[in-house]
């Protein structure tokens, strides 16, 4: 007697000309898979879509090849699932593209940490009632509460990325509108965690604070390149040419698809840096070693550890590998105008203008006075004459 095979949850279903397949690459939700209904022959195009059980996928199938119409997609999904259900399933989905290489420790921990603010307020809400009013709301609740305008949408991105991916995959129907909202009114000088931006000084300061070692190197480059903390722990010997005088800094890593935001760049090598990179690139010819021996590839330690310990013997006010780096933005965008700055740091020209950007008061009366502004008769130009010079550097018109 024939023994008949027991068709699996996943096994394709097949019809004279349509066919319904699992898509692997899709968690399951429950006991539903992620089907995909296909025309057999000819072009082989997509017919329908869903989250289904073998027996509803089934059903759909029949249902397409007797009305000829793809069979509604039920809102049976996006009515049951809460918002506790849908971060859950996404905060899944981050961890396994952390898994793949696709995004970095910290992403991950920053997603996490976004998610779980949310699922704590309105984890029982489902999603089919969240609307724009109450996420408002609650953002205006946590801000009164103390939690800065910044990092409140910080969480507001990790829910807009979390709906917006919860829709494509059909989890959920059409979520809210939740741009522009009134209770994020972020100023323009607001930073999060600390906004400490050191002088060169106290940057130098803190670097003889430091012992010589892998740390104080690391620390050494953020100080001379501006260049984020991921980015200089993926420099390889292979970005420095001290022929061509350039460093190359990408943020790629083979450890992972990029570390950090990824704006390729050539910083110029001289002085200073120079003689640094010479120092670690001495004798070594493999150029996918690191730059930096042995620096671990978490270097969160040296934003809670080794910089404020530094910076207490310095006796200076503690900052963050990122205070480095505006330090050294602001310090080009006082030679330089902006658009030849963005192409140092990797900042877009937005940001710098206006985050960058912070003009003193000196420098705003030395705008008015150059200006002419109320020292003439309309129309005409006072000759500027430059500073510690008797020599006019424009003429009466």
């Amino acid at each position: 007697m024939a023994r008949h095979k027991t068709a699996a949850p996943d096994d394709p279903i097949i019809r004279d000309d349509v066919t319904a397949t699992v898509m692997r690459e899709r968690e399951p939700q429950g006991d539903r898979l992620y089907w995909r209904i296909r025309e057999r022959r000819g072009s082989r195009r997509t017919l329908a879509t869903g989250w289904w059980t073998r027996e509803e996928a089934a059903r759909a199938v029949d249902e397409l090849r007797t009305t000829g119409t793809p069979p509604a997609r039920a809102a049976r999904e996006a009515a049951g699932r809460s918002v506790a259900d849908l971060l859950a399933a996404w905060k899944s989905y981050q961890e396994r593209r952390h898994e793949a290489g696709a995004i970095a420790h910290r992403s991950l921990a920053v997603y996490k940490w976004g998610a779980d603010a949310w699922v704590e307020d309105i984890g029982d809400v489902l999603v089919s009632k969240l609307t724009r009013a109450r996420v408002d709301d609650l953002l205006t609740d946590w801000q009164a509460d103390g939690i800065a305008p910044r990092s409140c949408k910080q969480s507001l991105d990790v829910l807009k990325m979390a709906l917006k991916w919860g829709e494509e995959r059909g989890h959920i129907g059409r979520p809210p509108d939740l741009s522009r909202l009134s209770s994020l009114r972020i100023r323009d000088d607001e930073h999060v965690y600390n906004d400490t931006t050191p002088t060169r000084a106290q940057a130098r300061a803190v670097l003889a604070a430091m012992e010589p070692g892998r740390t104080r190197d690391f620390v050494e480059i953020l100080t001379l390149t501006g260049c984020r903390a991921s980015e200089a722990a993926a420099l390889r010997v292979g970005d420095v040419d001290l022929a061509a005088g350039t460093l190359s800094i990408s943020g790629a890593d083979p450890w992972r698809r990029k570390r950090g935001k990824h704006k390729p760049r050539r910083w110029p090598v001289h002085g200073d840096l120079r003689a640094l990179l010479e120092r670690l690139t001495e004798g070594r010819t493999d150029p996918t070693e690191y730059l930096i021996p042995d620096l671990p590839r978490e270097v969160g330690n040296v934003t809670n550890y080794a910089l404020p310990k530094a910076c207490a013997e310095a006796e200076v006010p503690t900052f963050t590998p990122h205070g480095l780096r505006r330090m050294v933005a602001m310090e080009l965008l006082e030679v330089a105008d902006a658009k030849s700055v963005s192409k140092l740091t990797g900042h877009s020209v937005a940001i710098l203008l206006r985050h960058y950007v912070r003009p003193t008061a000196e420098r705003l009366r030395d705008v008015v006075l150059r200006s002419g502004i109320g020292s003439a008769a309309p129309g005409k130009v006072l000759p500027f004459r430059a500073q510690n010079s008797g020599t006019p550097t424009g003429d009466d018109e």
